[in-house]
């Protein structure tokens, strides 16, 4: 009787033992959500001119083309996540966005495109940006 329920304590501990309900999340899992939040915090700091947090989260060469665009009272850009890719040094997202800006003339501008976005894979910042850059107003409508 004894073996028994030395047996059965035994099981019941390496069933509970083995059981773990903190799955930790994979490499590029971590990625894909450091990728987005950067890209959300770009935004952010778009929306709100702010320039310093642009120039922290962007290559310089894209921070100024950026910041000479900041002719807006206020702009409003979402997008939609199609595909993440990892490659090399660099995360590419592949996105769709969609932006409206209200400009200081009480002008409405709506455009929307399609563009891969280019991080660092260690520093998250933006350092490209392939096809239609959702960061410019569109000069043909100002």
């Amino acid at each position: 009787m004894k073996k028994i329920y030395a047996l059965l304590f035994v099981t019941i501990l390496m069933a509970f033992g083995c059981a773990s309900d903190n799955e930790k999340p994979s490499a590029d899992s971590l990625l894909y959500t450091e990728a987005l939040n950067s890209i959300n915090s770009i935004i952010s700091a778009y929306g709100e001119k702010n320039i310093k947090s642009l120039r922290k989260l962007t290559a310089p060469n894209l921070s100024e083309d950026i910041v000479k665009n900041l002719f807006f009272k206020k702009a409003d850009v979402s997008f939609v996540v199609k595909i993440v890719r990892i490659k090399g040094s660099s995360v590419i997202v592949d996105l769709n966005w969609k932006g409206e800006w209200q400009l200081e003339n009480d002008g409405k501008i709506e455009n929307r495109g399609v563009a891969s976005l280019v991080l660092n894979k260690e520093t998250m910042v933006l350092l490209n940006i392939d096809g239609d850059n959702p960061f410019i107003v569109p000069a043909s409508m100002y």
